[in-house]
């Protein structure tokens, strides 16, 4: 998760809102905030609050803000007489005495109780997944956490050369070979490879406690046991190339640990991309070998390598490089 920044602001940058002659529009590094018609002037010091950070009612309350957050004190980007608003800005008059030590640059998210949005997993979900579901083990860790570039607009220079890559709108996906074995998962879980009777029997069983408890009666019920069952966060492993791609990086790495990371898309969202109800497909966006990110390079030549034809016209349609 990308660090949660509530930083003390000095306001350096205003400028008309296009739309709206009671409204402008503050520039907080890479942010746009609208705010009311000389609400604040230049030099004037503020904190402010990005999307996705959540805040007690106490301190809604005290900013006047609560009414313009989600149910669960959640601040979210809107558009503003169709101009994008990210977040507010608090005056630091509106903190009391409290923020008297505070210095532009502070990050004063602790103090005020300000934590980063998550959204929870359901105890639904959980239950349907439980007997589906591994331990997580070190070798086979979720994707790295990345940083807002709004909030480091600095980081690239003019002759920096970076890889620019489509977010693609499917499902998070990670597969590995971890000291000689197959590991596949989504972001949070990671999940069975292959399923035996006794687990496909229990987690059927559940499924259908649960369908009686949620009809009130005895339901009918059919098991069937498919050895070869699909999931979707297996279905990876199936494309030709990647077990091909695991098992040589492994070997020329004398590696104890591979993880590819994916997207799988299609028929996962509302965006299908083409595919029919019923087909998806997958692109990698990077790997990581004994537990360090490889080169963007060494990564291309890896797919140019491995990937078949399909995901060969997959990895150049989703991948891009581009100099700043």
């Amino acid at each position: 998760m990308a660090e949660l920044l509530v930083n003390v602001v000095k306001i350096e940058e205003i400028t008309p809102h296009e739309n709206a002659e009671s409204l402008e529009v503050v520039i907080i590094g890479g942010w746009n905030v609208v705010v009311k018609k000389e609400q604040f002037k230049l030099g004037d010091i503020a904190v402010y609050f990005p999307p996705d950070c959540v805040l007690k009612q106490e301190l809604s309350d005290q900013l006047g803000v609560t009414n313009y957050l989600s149910s669960k004190g959640r601040v979210k980007a809107i558009k503003l007489r169709s101009h994008p608003s990210h977040g507010f800005l608090a005056c630091i008059k509106d903190f009391g005495d409290s923020a008297k030590k505070w210095k532009v640059g502070d990050n004063v998210a602790e103090k005020l109780g300000v934590v980063k949005w998550e959204e929870e997993l359901s105890t639904k979900k959980l239950l349907q997944n439980r007997d589906r579901v591994l331990p997580e083990i070190p070798e086979f860790t979720k994707y790295t956490d990345i940083e807002n570039y709004r909030n480091h607009t600095t980081v690239f220079t003019d002759d920096d050369v970076v890889a620019v890559t489509c977010k693609i709108h499917g499902s998070n996906v990670r597969i590995g070979l971890v000291n000689g074995e197959f590991c596949c998962g989504s972001h949070n879980m990671r999940r069975l490879v292959e399923t035996t009777l006794w687990r496909e029997l229990k987690f059927h069983t559940w499924k259908w406690i649960r369908w009686c408890i949620a009809a009130k009666r005895l339901v009918p019920y059919k098991f069937k046991y498919d050895a070869t069952v699909k999931h979707l966060y297996k279905y990876p492993l199936e494309v030709p190339g990647v077990k091909e791609l695991l098992q040589a990086l492994t070997v020329e790495h004398k590696a104890t640990s591979v993880t590819l990371y994916g997207e799988i898309f299609g028929d996962v969202q509302d965006l299908k991309y083409g595919r029919k109800p019923g087909e998806y497909d997958f692109a990698a966006f990077d790997i990581k070998i004994n537990g360090v990110y490889i080169p963007y390079m060494d990564f291309k030549y890896a797919c140019d390598k491995f990937y078949d034809h399909l995901f060969y016209n997959l990895y150049y349609k989703f991948h891009i490089c581009a100099t700043f």
